[in-house]
């Protein structure tokens, strides 16, 4: 959900095998937890991210190959 409260779920699939990243920023760019970074199959995927993540915007950032994309979590705690 968005916004999250404590935790927040990531589900997402690959149509391929992927190098993939996934890394939450702060709003200045500081990444405050790094969730994957790792080879994966294609496929279903799902991880749970934000223990410990103070109120305020955060950013998830999905590197896969060559594809890179962002989407913001709002946590209020």
């Amino acid at each position: 959900p968005n916004p999250a409260t404590d935790l927040s779920n990531i589900s997402f699939s690959l149509s391929e095998n992927a190098q993939m990243t996934i890394e939450v920023t702060d709003i200045t760019g500081r990444v405050v937890e790094n969730v994957e970074n790792k080879k994966l199959a294609a496929g279903q995927h799902n991880y749970t991210f934000g223990s410990g993540l103070t109120s305020g915007i955060y950013f998830v950032r999905f590197k896969a190959n060559d594809n890179d994309f962002t989407r913001k979590v709002i946590f209020t705690n």
